[in-house]
């Protein structure tokens, strides 16, 4: 069993309930035809998607969410129309996945200012930003588990991604990317604090 389909039975497992007993047909045909536009060279932005799309399933952001966040990189690709998706998956989750490739495309330009002027003004649809937030946990967790370069990405966590969880009331989300965001720019202080945390609890 690859990963990529390991991932998926973690997500079926987390929606099950949500549509039907055996899961959500929906999110099935999502992965299928994501899996199928990406199976030469996006095999690694397939993951985060299904990484990113258990955190929604955490989130009980609903069928639609998590199949847009499947196909978004099929977009961002220009591997699938929004036309063509609409077609074959809805309106619903054509629009979701066109707004969160939207905000992508400005959030990789690196400027935190535009990133949050975009996800504050442009964004339709609250689950858009919960997506947002969703990807910007998993990414920086792929970052940092790579070994790359995490101190601008961090950076803009901390200056635009936690406060907008705090402002819509998503502290586990709020807290969770502060935290992985600290941990990169202050790795030393952080395991001397964490080493400190757990001898107090003894």
């Amino acid at each position: 069993m690859t990963q990529i389909q390991t991932l998926f039975m973690e997500l079926e497992a987390k929606t099950k309930g949500t549509s039907t007993e055996t899961g959500s047909p929906l999110i099935q045909r999502a992965f299928r035809r994501a899996s199928q536009a990406l199976s030469e060279d996006g095999t690694e932005r397939l993951q985060a998607a299904l990484e990113t799309a258990k955190l929604l399933a955490e989130l009980r952001l609903g069928e639609a969410a998590i199949a847009a966040e499947l196909l978004c990189p099929c977009l961002e690709k220009n591997l699938l129309s929004k036309k063509d998706m609409e077609n074959e998956f809805g309106a619903e989750v054509a629009a979701l996945a066109s707004e969160v490739a939207g905000i992508n495309g400005v959030v990789a330009q690196g400027d935190p200012e535009k990133s949050e002027k975009m996800l504050l003004t442009t964004a339709n649809d609250f689950r858009v930003i919960l997506i947002a937030l969703a990807e910007r946990k998993t990414l920086l967790e792929k970052t940092l588990a790579n070994g790359g370069e995490t101190h601008a990405l961090a950076s803009e966590t901390l200056e635009v991604f936690g406060p907008l969880a705090e402002k819509i009331g998503i502290n586990s989300l709020r807290n969770a990317l502060e935290d992985l965001a600290f941990g990169a720019l202050y790795p030393t202080e952080c395991k001397r604090l964490g080493g400190k945390l757990r001898q107090s609890e003894k």
